[in-house]
């Protein structure tokens, strides 16, 4: 009867153990990591119908092209929610007569959503180069991001900092995740690098004639 409730009182007192230690772990956060950017041109469709399009990805830049720019994770993250922020796309235009087009638009990223922590796609923004008619010298367009996103671990979580990559090849330019102020709880930002107190731009397309 004795060694019953020992081992009764044996098996509570790893149960409530088990139980304190499963409370007392948080789930893994893992902050994403990058290859860098990406980009496709919307292109009417040689000999195609009216109003028919394409999208070549890498193609050369032309005056008035749509592009969409994606920044590519490496590795997705997780525990972390949707990704916003802001792509910022220059470009300079030398004509081969008159002043110089140069400009820089910013466009919000859309980031599709599933229902899962883990299944957001990589962000990306859409943009109209200026257009152009004249015959020109040099064309240049560069990128830059500026992300935010959310995590969903606890005071116990702990961070996965294994994978830190900010650029692979054949993707273009580098984006760096700030892994020293990323927090489980409050998530953290990432963007395209700094430059002289401003963010770094990417050269995506160069064209001198």
């Amino acid at each position: 009867m004795k060694n019953k409730i020992l081992i009764l009182c044996l098996s509570l007192i790893t149960f409530v153990f088990a139980g304190c230690s499963e409370n007392n772990d948080g789930p893994t956060v893992t902050p994403p990591s990058w290859k860098g950017f990406n980009y496709v041109v919307k292109r009417a469709v040689q000999d195609g119908q009216s109003g028919e399009s394409e999208q070549i990805e890498r193609a050369p830049l032309l005056p008035g092209d749509d592009i969409k720019v994606y920044a590519v994770r490496k590795n997705a993250g997780d525990k972390v929610g949707q990704i916003s922020g802001t792509i910022y796309l220059r470009y300079t235009l030398y004509p081969e007569n008159g002043d110089v087009i140069t400009g820089t638009i910013d466009k919000p990223v859309t980031s599709l959503a599933n229902e899962s922590y883990n299944g957001w796609e990589d962000p990306y923004a859409t943009f109209t180069l200026p257009y152009t008619d004249q015959p020109y010298e040099y064309f240049r367009v560069e990128v830059a991001c500026q992300f935010y996103f959310k995590a969903f671990g606890n005071q116990n979580s702990l961070v996965d900092y294994s994978d830190q990559t900010y650029h692979e090849e054949p993707y273009i330019g580098s984006i760096f995740t700030d892994y020293a102020n990323f927090h489980p709880m409050n998530g953290g930002s990432a963007n395209s690098g700094n430059e002289a107190g401003e963010l770094k731009y990417h050269t995506i397309h160069y064209y001198r004639k």
